[in-house]
């Protein structure tokens, strides 16, 4: 992601905006008071672990795709498909999107999304592990199911494109893999309490990676999560 907001303003349209945004522009231009270029820099690179010229610099980037300076949801997944052009992004964006969009308004402004990026790219493996659950946890309910770890899998390898995966690996195989990631939190979840439970809660996720280098990786840990 660290590319996605470095790389905005890369498309044909200088304009940077989207006609087919479900925000309109006079509800977007009216709340783009929550970010200005020069407002709140010092504070936020205080916040995050960015200094004030690589804020400067991706800020640039932002405000050249998002105009208002704010980004819709189509926005955010529009920028994300210009890096995985052989791929559907829009699942996975939207999943992570909401990660972002706390309030539910259908817009983020650039300093949510640095402060994510600044906990992702420069926090500790916890930090990763909180912002992980908040993304497999699809439906907003405390607790990731089955369901859920399928759907993020699935979008996943819906981002690299059928057939660009090395191993290949078709739907079956997409599926075999959620399955294992979640039976192994499963199996650790129900190992460290009394009750079978099928669905984990933050806390239970959280502790059970910090034990399971494995678990880490399937998860993708410590790969790049945008």
């Amino acid at each position: 992601m660290m590319a996605v907001v470095r790389g905005c303003g890369g498309g044909d349209d200088d304009t940077g905006g989207n006609q087919d945004s479900p925000i309109s522009s006079s509800q977007t231009m009216e709340t783009a008071s929550r970010w200005r270029p020069e407002e709140g820099l010092a504070a936020l690179s205080q916040a995050t672990k960015f200094s004030r010229s690589e804020l400067k610099l991706m800020y640039r980037g932002f405000k050249q795709e998002c105009p208002t300076g704010l980004m819709t949801e189509l926005e955010f997944r529009d920028i994300y498909a210009k890096f995985f052009p052989m791929g559907d992004c829009s699942q996975y964006a939207k999943y992570v999107f909401s990660t972002l969009d706390k309030e539910g308004d259908g817009v983020v402004s650039f300093g949510t999304v640095i402060r994510v990026l600044s906990l992702l790219f420069r926090g500790s493996v916890h930090d990763r592990l909180h912002w992980l659950f908040s993304l497999y946890d699809v439906n907003r309910d405390g607790f990731i199911s089955r369901a859920d770890v399928a759907d993020v899998v699935e979008s996943i390898y819906g981002i690299l494109g059928s057939g660009n995966t090395v191993p290949q690996v078709d739907e079956a195989g997409c599926r075999q893999h959620a399955e294992r990631v979640f039976l192994r939190l499963l199996s650790r979840n129900n190992a460290s309490s009394s009750s079978s439970s099928e669905f984990i809660s933050e806390r239970d996720f959280v502790e059970h990676c910090l034990k399971d280098v494995q678990l880490q990786e399937s998860l993708g840990v410590f790969d790049d999560p945008w």
